[in-house]
């Protein structure tokens, strides 16, 4: 009778529907706590630790252009090792 569209396969919906101002990242696993420092931004943080900083502002409850204060603890992905060359 009914053209139902199937559940399972709309994940478009959802995304429309938690576009506020808050981040639409995934909130990361394996963390640590990160004090903040003078001149920390998110974007910069993000880059540092090499997430989106989507998923960083989303693992923080934050909103992507938040502003953090010197002093102030964020979680950021455990430290790997990584060698830049």
């Amino acid at each position: 009778c009914c053209n139902r569209p199937d559940q399972r396969g709309s994940s478009s919906a959802r995304a429309e529907a938690t576009s506020g101002s808050t981040a639409s990242g995934k909130k990361l696993g394996n963390t640590e706590s990160y004090k903040v420092k003078s001149g920390d931004g998110l974007i910069a943080l993000a880059r540092q630790f090499g997430v989106s900083v989507e998923d960083l502002a989303a693992t923080n409850d934050l909103a992507t252009n938040a502003q953090l204060q010197r002093g102030q603890t964020i979680k950021v992905p455990k430290a790997t090792v990584s060698y830049t060359v």
